[in-house]
């Protein structure tokens, strides 16, 4: 019970591995060093990736290593450290060792797409100039099919190695709770635990969002009775609006950003400003949409080439492309084509 009680206040909330990386200040408590990966881990000693790695000097915490996972993909680790520290449960930092690491494409090294980060950010809801999709793909070059979760799980085994540990637990939010679970998948015997929040389904999941679509009916009608002030259909004022020329698109990402515990999860507010909008008051909703929106989110945030990349890589669509030599553990897209990211050998 104790187990499950810091790790549910968590959720509240070497050969590898160089000398500690030059130039770079580490949290007070932290040791900061560099994880060396290969770009192919079918060649080895070909090109290399350096992801910056965070690990907390007490190596022998009793419960042991403590990997926090961010979400994106496309969100770094080591960035975040401090906040997330702040939030973590005293008992939680003594009883393990806190381990972040920004993955492959990730970070300040990441990969970094200007024309990706100023159209759409980290949404996975707006859609990309085509002109900005291919400048991304020449930056990236011939390492375009190494950004995918198998890539970042194998990466997590090394960094797992370079701890000399021979378990894990792993706490993943959203993207991250998916590879936490991958990495569970293949290296079964080298978790100790997982834990996974705002979770991504590793099966069944679509890739066109309509089950997201689906439900935002229910959630809006949710918040509105949660709100006394709320006498209105918000659904109701939201497909009109759709009927009457604003972009769904746009509706769903300040929807999507405005759901986040960061910002208001709760979506208090949003049902007035969706019926104002239908009134002819739409002063509240293009507020709504500067202030939710995903565009120009600087890369080191959030990398709209690696989140780009990976998902191209990871997912299956509805039109053909060249199949990726790659797998996910299991068959988690059921139903589609592979898309047209592949590797060059």
């Amino acid at each position: 019970m104790r187990t499950i009680r810091l790790l549910c206040a968590l959720v509240l909330a070497c050969s590898a591995c160089s000398a500690p990386a030059d130039d770079k200040p580490c949290t007070a408590g932290f040791t900061c060093t560099t994880l060396h990966v290969p770009l192919d881990r079918q060649q080895p000693h070909g090109q290399s990736l350096d992801l910056a790695v965070i690990a907390a000097d007490n190596v022998d915490a009793p419960r042991g290593v403590l990997l926090l996972l961010t979400g994106g993909p496309g969100q770094p680790g080591v960035p975040l450290l401090p906040s997330l520290k702040r939030n973590v449960h005293p008992d939680v930092l003594r009883e393990y060792r806190l381990v972040m690491l920004d993955q492959r494409g990730t970070g300040p090294n990441g990969i970094n797409c200007p024309a990706l980060q100023e159209t759409v950010g980290g949404s996975d809801f707006l859609t990309a100039p085509p002109t900005a999709v291919d400048e991304c793909a020449q930056r990236i070059g011939t390492g375009l099919g190494y950004y995918g979760t198998p890539d970042t799980v194998d990466d997590i085994e090394q960094l797992r190695q370079s701890l000399k540990v021979d378990r894990l637990t792993l706490d993943g939010t959203s993207y991250g709770s998916f590879t936490a679970a991958q990495y569970g998948l293949k290296y079964p015997d080298h978790v100790q635990s997982l834990v996974l929040d705002s979770v991504v389904p590793h099966k069944g999941f679509d890739p066109m969002g309509v089950d997201l679509m689906a439900a935002t009916g229910p959630v809006l009608k949710a918040a509105c009775r949660q709100d006394p002030r709320c006498t209105t259909d918000p659904v109701a004022d939201l497909a009109w609006l759709v009927q009457h020329g604003v972009s769904g698109t746009d509706l769903m990402e300040s929807l999507s950003v405005a759901s986040l515990n960061s910002v208001n999860p709760t979506l208090k507010g949003i049902p007035a400003t969706l019926h104002a909008a239908r009134n002819g008051d739409d002063t509240g909703l293009k507020e709504l949409f500067q202030q939710t929106t995903s565009k120009g989110l600087a890369y080191g945030t959030l990398s709209a080439g690696l989140h780009m990349a990976t998902l191209c890589s990871d997912l299956r669509f509805p039109w053909s492309g060249n199949p990726s030599a790659r797998q996910l553990s299991t068959t988690p897209y059921d139903g589609w084509t592979r898309s047209g990211c592949t590797r060059t050998t």
